[in-house]
């Protein structure tokens, strides 16, 4: 899960232009210990093992069992609406 910080990194990911070593080269990376990449600066990762796979026309619903969460301490980001927004304390709030 993406930081408030990093709508740069989400489209780097999504750029079909893009080769796999430009996207990684936007951030730093450790390793999970399933071998799994995990950025660092990210609000959270997820070392999951894959139980099922289910395909939907054109996609894949991936359903995982978690083994392992890093949680760091920054605002989320998502992508709601065709837009990128933040997740902070004042939205929080007024939840």
């Amino acid at each position: 899960m993406l930081t408030g910080e990093h709508q740069d990194i989400s489209g780097a990911f999504s750029d079909r232009d893009m080769t796999m070593d430009e996207r990684f080269a936007r951030s730093d990376w450790s390793t999970l210990e399933s071998g799994a990449p995990a950025m660092n600066e990210a609000l959270v990762n997820f070392d999951c093992r894959i139980a099922q796979v289910h395909q939907v026309g054109a996609h894949d619903i991936f359903y995982c069992e978690i083994e392992e969460i890093r949680q760091g301490a920054a605002d989320g980001l998502v992508y709601f609406n065709r837009a990128y927004h933040k997740l902070c304390e004042q939205s929080r709030a007024a939840s």
